[in-house]
């Protein structure tokens, strides 16, 4: 479980911006709106405690690659 306790929707919302980058291509690559995608974020800097979504997916990114537990 990651330490931040994203919901797997949440954790997959991530993935993509690591992944794609732009919220329209995350919106494309996951079958979303644009709102829900904007909603996914919201959630998880609010859990994160962060207000970039650039650091959060350097976070996120990171957490994956090193942190996670095996």
């Amino acid at each position: 479980m990651n330490p931040w306790k994203l919901s797997p929707r949440e954790a997959d919302t991530l993935d993509a911006v690591v992944e794609h980058g732009c919220r329209k291509a995350v919106a494309r690559h996951m079958g979303l709106t644009l709102n829900t995608v904007d909603s996914h974020i919201k959630r998880t800097k609010a859990k994160m405690r962060m207000t970039s979504t650039v650091v959060q997916a350097v976070h996120w990114d990171r957490w994956k690659r090193e942190g996670k537990p095996k």
